[in-house]
């Protein structure tokens, strides 16, 4: 119904068809997939195989936007029948006509393991019936047939006396590559019928259907190709004999997928999955010759299906160089065609490696990978070849067994599960157990490469955090480095690495004997590196860190400690339970230990924790280490003191400063100590401070002068002239001058310690305007600019707008500007004289800047300074044209301010010496009108 109404406009009389119900018209193909009994008629088959094998022929791309559309976009993971119904619909649109066939049985057919939905890789199966050339969608597909034919194996239901009934008519093996199973078909025109020649010799699939009523259905062993008929061979229950007749079979077919069904069998993961459950070891539930005889039939095989699917039984063969399991029997290796019985099983896949690279083109890593090929790749090649079983290793040349260990290199790298986990298994037993140094490095370079690639394994990182206690300092920073490189990776699975780095700490190695120093620092370290890795680490795996740290703590050896201060540096607050106490005692040292653990008290401790600033001030008074190490504990010291004033840490911050005044890092860190922890009139401070400055040769480093200044800035009262005539005096010094962040720190002390206007202060710095250095003079007009009150402005600075250097003439007009009130007459004068000579562009710029500023018919005023402005926030119904503009003089930021008016009106926003501002709605009059504002020292003064 569905169909008629929707798609009968588009598609005409195809979508009648396909929407009525399942009427046979004469050749259409209507037998239902899921029969009661087995009793097809040859030509129904013929015709059942070429519409479900031919539907997406050519048009393999519009089904999997189907299902990408209807299916992934929609939240589903399988395929219902009004799901198929919509993709199948996607395909009748791109044909004119369509034979008429049945809806229902189609879906029945591509419902391969009759579950009543239709699964991805079950999708994937009916759709690409031949390899596609996308090496993505290829490994895909691939892997869906593989599960197809594991489910199919799983779901078989038959009796021991069905299997013999099965099986018993089943020709012998021939003498030349086995049966012939393929269709030989030839369409006669004139009758519209099909003629076939088949060799029908593979029972059908009795598969048991789950629900509401359990039930066994009959289907087709050729309705997925091989893929289905290797089911059989999977199937615990077939006898072993009957298996390798079926291998033969899928060896001599015509399928396409060939190859994949004996993958199926050769993949060590199925045989395993459908081995026998009763523990039976006999000779008949041993796989091993089943897989050696899938080896066997590979090469022929693959050799005409393109470099993929060589590449597919390349990685598949590489995996059996890392069992670890012996074949049980080896009775059926004569049936091989080896010649040694005892070598037919364990050499069949090196055998099957060797005769592929014959023909196959195979990619080394450098080109495969180029510009991201790791620097280690040699060494983690060298771990796997290292992991390989001697045994299947000597079968074959050493160049085939590197290509055995690149193929692996490359599974490890794409994520390929099985072989990782194989991998890892291997190289713990066999490299990680070598008595050779340079042998276990390579393990670990190697398992290392498979906890990147498939971080998921669990075993892995056990394997790789073990080693961390091994005896060799060499293997035990390799693993360490590791886990360093991969901090990210690391914390992602530190519920795993966490708890074993403890229980190495605690219990030891694995003879229960403490692990040697170098291995104890490796694994403080690595736990020191997880907790850097930015996470917030909480419940057991913070305990677990924080039991690593006070585990440390207690060795003996510094090299342990000094990791063990940085993990709980890196922890943070809060602090775990005892740490403070422990880093305490660790601050009797003199070295890098009491060092390191004034670090970790700055990240654990909260600031102003009395005990904590009196042992560390202490030590800075006795700590014997370098200058630069002293000056780390003084910062240290200048976190933990109580903000807003330490004595202890203040006395601790003098003596340093007097005890070391000869080390320039010990001096500023003694300096920035007092900004932080001295108090307010502080007269000790200031009185040694002052004396610093005002006895500092020209050559004292501007980092001491800079936050001596600070310091005094803070302690000093305002009015304390006696150090603003030091500072004045350090102002207009060379120095300072050529020292632009000094400078600034001198004018910001001047303006807090001076009222502006001062005359002394002023008359001092002026005289500093006919100094021969231009630096110096420019220093000087920033001060004024500073400390000058408007009317004080113009006779100090009016001597410079002529000054022979631009950058001084330029900041002449700068000041001008800043300071001097809007319509200042004298100023503007000064400016349209100035603008008449030739002047350098960027001067010139500047002056018509602050002619613009000063000018405008503004009316002048008498009113003082006023209170801020207020405006409630409303909106005006009035429509209003107006310009405004916002400027803010010796400031980086410019911003507009809106006004509301009636009619249309004009305004100025001045800033002086101001950072940032909020606009001010203004509401004018009705008439024209024009108006002003300055801010000076934050405060709105209208004019």
């Amino acid at each position: 119904k569905m169909l008629s109404q929707n798609y009968s406009p588009c598609f005409g009389p195809v979508a009648l068809a396909l929407a009525q119900p399942t009427s046979i018209l004469p050749g259409s193909m209507a037998t239902h997939t899921l029969e009661a009994s087995a009793g097809i008629s040859s030509q129904a088959k013929v015709e059942e195989d070429l519409t479900f094998t031919s539907f997406w022929q050519g048009h393999e791309a519009i089904a999997l936007q189907g299902w990408e559309l209807h299916i992934t976009c929609g939240g589903l993971s399988t395929c219902g029948f009004d799901e198929f119904e919509k993709i199948v619909c996607m395909r009748i649109a791109t044909v004119a006509t369509l034979p008429v066939f049945d809806l229902n049985g189609l879906f029945d057919r591509a419902d391969l393991d009759a579950d009543g939905t239709i699964s991805r890789p079950e999708f994937l199966t009916w759709v690409m019936q031949e390899p596609p050339s996308n090496e993505a969608l290829f490994h895909e597909c691939l892997q869906a047939r593989l599960e197809v034919s594991l489910t199919l194996a799983q779901k078989i239901c038959a009796s021991q006396a069905d299997m013999e009934r099965f099986f018993s008519g089943m020709p012998g093996l021939p003498n030349m590559g086995g049966a012939f199973h393929h269709y030989h078909m030839q369409k006669d025109s004139g009758r519209g019928s099909y003629e076939t020649e088949s060799v029908d010799i593979i029972p059908n699939l009795p598969l048991r259907v789950e629900g509401e009523c359990a039930k066994v259905i009959q289907r087709t062993a050729t309705i997925a190709g091989t893929i289905s008929m290797v089911a059989w061979a999977l199937c615990s229950q077939v006898p072993l004999e009957g298996r390798l007749k079926i291998v033969k079979l899928v060896a001599s077919s015509n399928d396409p997928w060939d190859f994949a069904a004996l993958l199926a069998l050769a993949e060590p993961s199925n045989s395993s999955k459908c081995t026998s459950s009763s523990g039976d070891v006999s000779p008949a539930n041993d796989l091993s010759s089943l897989t050696a005889s899938a080896f066997d039939a590979l090469p022929p095989v693959v050799s005409k299906r393109g470099p993929l699917a060589q590449e597919a039984v390349l990685h598949v063969a590489s995996a059996s160089f890392l069992d670890l399991e012996t074949p049980l029997s080896l009775e059926f290796g004569m049936m091989l065609g080896f010649q040694q019985l005892a070598a037919s099983v364990k050499a069949a896949a090196p055998a099957c490696l060797g005769r592929v690279l014959r023909f196959h083109k195979r990619r080394d890593l450098e080109s495969r990978f180029l510009a991201d090929l790791p620097w280690n790749h040699q060494q983690v090649v060298d771990g796997i070849l290292a992991s390989f079983c001697k045994e299947a290793a000597s079968y074959v040349d050493s160049s085939v067994q590197h290509a055995a260990a690149e193929a692996i290199y490359v599974s490890v790298h794409q994520g390929h599960g099985r072989i990782s986990a194989l991998l890892a298994a291997s190289l713990k037993q066999r490299a990680l157990q070598s008595t050779e140094p340079h042998t276990r490095v390579a393990g670990v370079h190697a398992l290392a490469h498979v906890v990147e690639g498939v971080p998921a394994l669990e075993g892995a990182w056990r394997a790789l955090a073990s080693h961390l206690a091994d005896p060799d300092e060499a293997v035990c920073r390799t693993a360490s480095g590791h886990f360093g490189g991969r901090a990210p990776l690391v914390c992602s699975n530190s519920g795993i690495v966490v708890p074993l780095l403890q229980q190495l700490l605690c219990e030891g190695g694995k003879d229960g004997k403490q692990l040697q120093q170098h291995s104890r620092a490796c694994v403080v370290e690595t736990a020191a590196c997880i907790a850097s890795s930015g996470d917030s680490f909480s419940g057991p795996t913070r305990d677990s860190l924080a039991a690593v740290a006070m585990l440390a703590l207690k060795d003996e050896a510094v090299e342990v400690r000094i990791p063990a201060f940085q993990l709980l540096q890196n922890l943070g607050s809060p602090e775990p339970a005892g740490a403070r106490d422990a880093l305490l005692d660790q601050l009797h040292d003199n070295g890098l230990s009491c060092l390191s653990a004034c670090h970790a008290l700055t990240s654990m401790v909260q600031p102003g924790d009395a005990a904590v600033v009196s042992r560390v001030s202490k030590l800075l008074c006795v700590f014997q280490g370098t200058p630069p190490e002293r000056a780390e504990i003084a910062g240290c010291l200048r976190h933990l003191a109580r903000i807003g004033g330490d004595r202890t840490a203040t006395d601790a911050f003098l003596r340093l400063l007097q005890d070391y005044s000869d080390d320039s890092s010990c001096r500023v860190a003694a300096l920035g100590g007092l900004e932080s922890v001295a108090f307010a009139g502080d007269s000790g401070v200031r009185t040694q401070l002052l004396e610093l400055v005002s006895s500092c040769p020209p050559d004292t480093d501007p980092q001491t002068l800079i936050a001596a200044v600070a310091t005094l800035k803070k302690v000093c009262h305002i009015g304390d002239m006696e150090v603003a005539a030091v500072l004045v005096d350090l102002l207009v010094a060379d120095t300072s001058a050529t020292k632009p962040t000094l400078l600034t720190e001198i004018v910001g002390a001047l303006v807090e310690l001076c009222a502006p206007g001062d005359p002394a202060i002023l008359a001092q710095i002026a005289k500093r305007l006919s100094s021969g250095s231009w630096p110096v003079r420019h220093a000087v007009l920033k001060a004024i600019r500073a400390l000058a009150l408007p009317n004080e402005v113009l006779p100090a600075v009016q001597v410079c707008l002529r000054d022979p250097h631009p950058d001084v003439r330029e900041c002449a007009v700068e000041t001008l500007a800043a300071v001097c009130q809007p319509g200042d007459r004298q100023a503007l004068a000064a400016l349209e004289s100035l603008l008449e000579e030739d002047q350098p562009l960027h001067v010139e710029i500047t002056i018509q800047e602050a002619l613009e500023t000063l000018s405008g018919d503004m009316v002048n005023s008498s009113v003082g300074v006023a209170p801020a402005l207020t405006v409630p926030p409303r909106r005006l119904a009035e429509t209003t044209s107006m310009g405004s503009s916002f400027q803010l003089v010796d400031s980086a930021s410019m911003c507009s301010m809106p006004t509301m008016a009636a009619a249309t009106n004009q305004s100025s926003f001045q800033m002086a010496d101001g950072a940032s501002q909020c606009s001010v709605p203004v509401r004018q009059a009705s008439n024209r009108s024009e108006s002003s504002f300055e801010l000076v020292d934050a405060v709105v003064s209208a004019a």
